[in-house]
């Protein structure tokens, strides 16, 4: 398996990783791209449907952020065989384009 830098769009349905950091560590992440979107856009409600959120300061149920410069991606992760799906919105210049060979 070998990854590249983003260096081009990406499209629905690839498969991308990234290294996030967290209380003092880092975790790479691997899922498949879910939501194109927009510059200057949020992403959409669909991947927050039922779920619950704490904090005043959201828009479409994503914390409050600011909004990608550039053309970002929703990602959906899925952490084991019985859990849940996990989306996130990470910053596109973090992702790379995980391709099998």
């Amino acid at each position: 398996m070998t990854w590249r830098l983003m260096d081009a769009d990406l499209d629905l349905g690839q498969t991308v990783e990234w290294t996030s950091s967290a209380n003092g560590g880092t975790r790479t992440k691997r899922g498949e791209i879910v939501e194109i979107v927009e510059p200057y856009y949020y992403p959409s409600t669909e991947w927050h449907a039922g779920k619950r959120h704490y904090g005043p300061f959201r828009v479409n149920g994503w914390p409050l952020a600011p909004t990608r410069h550039r053309r970002s991606y929703v990602v959906r992760v899925i952490p084991g065989p019985r859990s849940k799906a996990h989306y996130y919105w990470p910053r596109p210049t973090a992702l790379k384009k995980v391709t099998n060979g």
